[in-house]
């Protein structure tokens, strides 16, 4: 008999690196003849999903409210989470939000599994505080107490929750803060589709990818790019939302006042387009601190970019070789202004195997259902 799985996560409709872990999920369980039930806060359509991810997935999907709610974001995880008392009849609940959610009256469910991308609140260390938009107005900091307060407080309830972790950077945090043991499964990386482009070798300039806002740290990037007038740099990002569009303004507005015309703009590029930028771009570079794993990286890496990441954080698990890692400017200039090797594509290639999709999906369903 087919175990019954039901999946937690607030929304489905940003289409993110979060999302993509429960679409890959829902896959792995298909495959096993699951078709778990979601529960999120807002409604979307299942083939809203199964078009972007090019996924003939199935599930049944449940929302809290009937309607989308694009204000009090980070609360909609505490809404989500309200589902304690129908959640009784599963085998296991899986959520898959990435960012530590509590399940209130987890104690009625027989088994609790949450994938962590990061176990923290930017009150902590590692948190890159500087970068978070609760730290920086008395607006935001007073709109984000309450959550903070509740977060930190059922922190201390975890009992017996079943704890995933999406790298061993978030593995050691894990333990860290929460004095809990986890297991790392990295997150699933679409090898297949990035390494199209892999093999062209006429390429040039520097390629980043990351949605526009502040921890992403793309003011960094124009410093970088300063340093190397010769060199294209194509930054690319999400900017869906009001505030990921004025940040992209802000960033837009800076390279302006620093008369950079090395620096071009891809906000919310079409995925096809995004692909041919790999493919024509020599460099991938990444400038978060303490990123939680480092998909983007994999991604480009896969598509035959040679990275420069940040020296921190999950990216030293997805760069191995330390002379591809910076701490400043200046050492990430020097990175970005060296030859290599042909091979050392072809290593990183290799090296980022383990990051496969099926990999993700059969040790999640190990986890989960028991079973490889």
């Amino acid at each position: 008999m087919a175990k019954k799985i039901a999946i937690v996560h607030h929304t489905l409709a940003s289409l993110g690196g979060g999302e993509r872990v429960a679409a890959s999920l829902i896959e792995a369980l298909n495959k096993s003849g699951v078709v778990p039930d979601v529960y999120t806060t807002s409604p979307v359509k299942l083939s809203y999903l199964q078009d972007f991810y090019g996924k003939e997935i199935k599930c049944k999907l449940h929302a809290i409210m009937p309607f989308a709610v694009r204000l009090f974001g980070i609360y909609h995880r505490l809404i989500a989470s309200l589902n304690s008392f129908t959640l009784t009849g599963y085998d296991a609940v899986v959520n898959t939000t990435g960012i530590y959610t509590p399940l209130f009256f987890k104690s009625v469910i027989k088994r609790y599994l949450l994938y962590v991308y990061s176990p923290i609140v930017p009150t902590q260390p590692f948190a890159v505080k500087q970068y978070s938009k609760y730290e920086r107005s008395l607006f935001w900091k007073i709109y984000f107490q309450p959550y903070q307060n509740i977060i930190k407080s059922s922190i201390k309830n975890l009992g017996d929750t079943e704890l995933i972790a999406v790298s061993d950077f978030t593995k050691w945090r894990i333990k860290k803060y929460w004095n809990k043991p986890s297991v790392t499964i990295y997150p699933p990386v679409d090898i297949e589709t990035f390494s199209q482009v892999f093999e062209k070798t006429d390429r040039d300039g520097v390629i980043s990818i990351g949605r526009f806002s502040p921890e992403k740290n793309h003011v960094l990037q124009l410093e970088i790019a300063k340093q190397l007038p010769n060199l294209t740099f194509r930054i690319c990002g999400s900017a869906k939302t009001p505030y990921y569009w004025r940040w992209y303004q802000h960033v837009k507005a800076k390279a302006e006042e620093l008369d950079l015309k090395n620096v071009e703009f891809y906000p919310n590029i079409p995925f096809k387009k995004l692909i041919e930028l790999i493919g024509e771009s020599k460099f991938f570079l990444h400038s978060m601190f303490y990123e939680d794993f480092g998909l983007t990286t994999c991604e480009a890496v896969a598509g035959g970019c040679i990275p420069c990441v940040h020296n921190s954080g999950g990216q030293k698990e997805v760069v191995p070789y330390k002379f591809l890692r910076f701490n400043n400017v200046k050492e990430a200039v020097k990175i970005l202004s060296g030859s290599y090797p042909s091979s050392l594509r072809e290593d990183l290639f290799k090296h980022i195997q383990q990051f496969r999709e099926e990999n993700f999906q059969n040790q999640m369903l190990k986890v989960i259902l028991g079973e490889a």
